[in-house]
């Protein structure tokens, strides 16, 4: 694509860059479900950071086309030990389900902002969004395998 377009264009390049790493993940996350089950997976030590950079790059253009801004706030990073390309698919269930709730609540400056910490013990991430909030009806359910506030068609209660 790159070679066909002899493109220089920042938001071309940016563009190409953003789909190169669209489907590099897809492709690890496509491995990552084969090996899901097998208990010999490797982990590997990364940055916290990185793996929510690499997240708000893979949603970069919805959260746009969407009117969402998505800021990161690393106070302070940590190297953790485990799955890379797992917790990037945590990250970008809570991002799409913060973009949800704030077009379901109809919010005009959509705003979702993760916060990375860390102290002498523990690493911190944390997803807030300017949505109002899960309802108190369902907080209990929410970590349930299949549980969903969706609509059917929309949600499968996985994320």
């Amino acid at each position: 694509m790159k070679k066909l377009a002899r493109s220089e264009d920042d938001e071309f390049i940016g563009s190409y860059e953003r789909a190169m790493q669209i489907i590099k993940y897809m492709s690890e996350t496509t491995d990552e479900f084969s090996s899901f089950l097998n208990p010999n997976t490797l982990s590997q030590e990364f940055s916290l950071a990185d793996a929510a950079r690499a997240s708000i790059q893979i949603v970069k253009g919805v959260m746009k086309k969407e009117g969402v801004h998505v800021e990161l706030e690393v106070l302070g990073d940590s190297k953790i030990y485990g799955h890379k390309n797992r917790l990037m698919q945590v990250i970008i269930n809570l991002l799409n389900n913060a973009k949800d709730a704030l077009n379901l609540q109809k919010i005009e400056n959509k705003n979702i902002k993760i916060k990375i910490d860390s102290d002498e013990k523990f690493a911190y991430l944390s997803v807030e969004d300017n949505g109002g909030g899960i309802d108190k009806n369902v907080i209990d359910e929410i970590f349930k395998p299949y549980f969903t506030t969706k609509e059917d068609s929309k949600g499968t209660g996985l994320g």
